[in-house]
């Protein structure tokens, strides 16, 4: 099995948080709208076990998605796990809901969903909080396939835009944070910041992204003409 190794990996205590992350990510990828029980008991025992330490760094969010990924679109199937995560320690709980509903009902246009996500957007943040971000995140995974439902939810999030927390509208733009590492010194930094955008950009045939993408490739082709040049 694939992920007879990865299994190792959780159960070494002496994994890196970075380790397990990716680990989980790519057991998603790979399992991915398969629901594995076997994989989802192995994901919601990694998260179990982190530290109160680890819960608050960023890289502890890629095991919530690693785990909704295996539930993409899966609609009822993902509601029991998102029972199960309301167990979880409260750093990470409302963090892991959010993820786990945005990507279950995916693609399904399902208005209760939506409503549900607009309303965690409209409370006001505690310190420490992040669940705000997949949940603007899910009004947009949930209404990307219905097209009267999509241009409800642009007018929706607009409205976040302007009286929404910091955290609310940090991820509507993610687009322009992404633009804007993509041309960071570091340079795997702006390669993953590249495919990001192609990731967020996937299927929508976005101007906006083309146009980014257009202008990165004519900068790098014209360093490298300068380069040759030298």
């Amino acid at each position: 099995m694939i992920w007879d190794k990865p299994t190792l990996i959780f159960g070494d205590p002496k994994a890196p948080l970075d380790v397990i992350a990716f680990t989980t990510i790519s057991l998603g990828l790979v399992y991915v709208h398969s629901c594995n029980e076997e994989v989802v008991h192995a994901i919601i025992f990694a998260l179990m076990d982190q530290s109160e330490s680890d819960l608050g760094e960023p890289l502890t969010r890629l095991l919530p998605l690693g785990l909704g990924l295996l539930y993409l679109g899966k609609q009822d199937s993902v509601e029991d796990t998102a029972e199960v995560s309301k167990t979880f320690n409260e750093k990470i709980r409302k963090y892991c809901d959010m993820t786990l509903l945005s990507c279950g009902y995916a693609g399904t246009g399902n208005v209760l969903k939506v409503q549900h996500f607009l309303g965690q957007c409209a409370q006001h943040l505690e310190k420490g909080e992040t669940f705000q971000g997949p949940a603007v995140l899910g009004i947009a995974m949930v209404a990307m396939a219905e097209e009267l439902g999509l241009d409800m939810e642009i007018r929706s999030l607009e409205h976040l835009l302007q009286y929404g927390e910091q955290n609310i509208k940090k991820a509507v733009h993610v687009m322009d944070t992404l633009s804007r590492l993509s041309h960071d010194v570091d340079s795997e930094v702006a390669m993953a910041a590249i495919i990001s955008l192609g990731l967020i950009g996937a299927g929508t045939n976005n101007a906006r992204i083309a146009g980014m993408l257009r202008n990165l490739s004519s900068s790098l082709w014209m360093l490298e003409l300068g380069l040759k040049i030298q």
